[in-house]
């Protein structure tokens, strides 16, 4: 999802230990789903966090999560935090023993599990909302603006897996091959891929074998082109993004006028490169034209997922005068090893960015791409 949070804010997203749904039925008695979540500090100074807020809606319909959490708990034991329940819908995870606050270093991501949930039995879509009490200095908390979190619950399970791109950066013209992995044949529901104006019917033979492995080879790319692959099931609808960006794309302009040499987008500029890394990634840049973060993160391990986060600042017009800068936080997070994660950040002319990337645990791949739409840099900052 992507998120609004103060440039100085930490950042906390939240998903399940099964794929981002909450089994219910025959597939919660095969698995049950946890609640992961992270809190992740993509700032260049530590953060201390006092208070994570997890507000559940409970009750018996389609749009409730669970009609009794009273069962939620930390997976494992940890000397940090303990888990209590505020209010029959409200959760907080607060520094267990004497200290006021749990202390995140610059670029640290802390990710906790929360097993024991159980959901109502209605299929649905229901929203989970976080909060996040934070500070730079003790005494002086503020609270974060709250993310809201959808979480489709569904008695299905493996709906998509390794929902990959043969190249996450291609010259004008090149096709990409698209993977994925869904449900064997029997049974299947209903896939489809979407990309510009393209409806592609995934489930047909041509592209998905009795197994459940599917792939689609586009045509020539000629732009930067978001894919979303979406599952339609009797509970609701699931999909999973991913995207493509073309070097030297075609411009697409109902009127363009030039006297001069134009120019649309310069060359790309690695801005990172990891593998099998382990030691954190931060760094903060200042644009000096507009262009586009292209990001890529994986993890080398189930179970130990990776993080992606970029914080843009971009300065605001003279009004509103109650504002001199806004910004937007984008995140990503890869949790089935080898399965990357790709993401696309736009950044303006004159905004500075925030990035991190980092395991919690294991180790991490990762590429950072810059390409600019015009003469300019993304100059790293000291």
């Amino acid at each position: 999802m992507t998120q609004t949070a103060p440039p100085d804010a930490p950042v906390c997203t939240l998903d399940t230990s099964t794929g981002g749904l909450v089994h219910i039925g025959a597939a919660h008695a095969a698995e049950e789903s946890a609640l992961r979540l992270a809190v992740n500090n993509p700032t260049g100074r530590p953060l201390r966090c006092e208070r994570v807020t997890l507000t559940l809606p409970v009750g018996t319909g389609p749009e409730d999560l669970s009609s009794d959490p009273s069962t939620l708990r930390l997976a494992s034991e940890t000397e940090e935090w303990q888990l209590d329940r505020v209010a029959s819908d409200r959760f907080e995870l607060v520094p267990s023993g004497p200290a006021e606050a749990v202390e995140l270093a610059a670029g640290e991501t802390r990710t906790l599990l929360l097993s024991g949930l159980r959901p109502n039995a209605r299929p649905g879509t229901s929203a989970v909302r976080t909060a996040v009490r934070w500070a730079t200095s003790p005494g002086t908390f503020s609270e974060s603006t709250k993310d809201v979190f959808n979480l489709v619950k569904s008695e299905e399970s493996d709906l998509i897996k390794d929902f990959t791109a043969s190249a996450t950066s291609v010259q004008n013209g090149d096709a990409v091959k698209i993977r994925w992995k869904g449900r064997p044949k029997d049974g299947r529901p209903v896939y489809r891929l979407y990309f510009d104006n393209t409806e592609i019917k995934a489930d047909d033979d041509k592209y998905m074998d009795k197994e459940g492995n599917g792939s689609y080879t586009t045509p020539g790319l000629t732009r930067t082109t978001a894919f979303m692959l979406l599952v339609k099931t009797k509970d609701a609808d699931y999909g999973s993004t991913l995207a493509v960006t073309v070097r030297e794309p075609d411009l697409v302009v109902g009127e363009l006028t030039s006297n001069g040499v134009v120019k649309l987008l310069g060359e790309p500029k690695t801005l990172h490169s990891a593998t099998s890394a382990t030691t954190p990634y931060t760094a903060t840049h200042t644009a000096t034209t507009d262009g586009l973060i292209a990001g890529r993160v994986e993890c080398e391990e189930d179970g130990r997922p990776a993080d992606f986060t970029a914080i843009v600042t971009a300065p605001l017009a003279p009004k509103p005068a109650s504002s001199t800068s806004t910004s937007h936080t984008t995140t990503a997070c890869a949790r089935v090893a080898k399965s990357p994660e790709n993401v696309l950040v736009p950044v303006p002319k004159g905004a500075t960015v925030e990035v991190s990337v980092r395991a919690e645990a294991g180790s991490y791949t990762t590429q950072l791409t810059w390409f600019p739409m015009g003469i300019g840099d993304l100059a790293e900052r000291a």
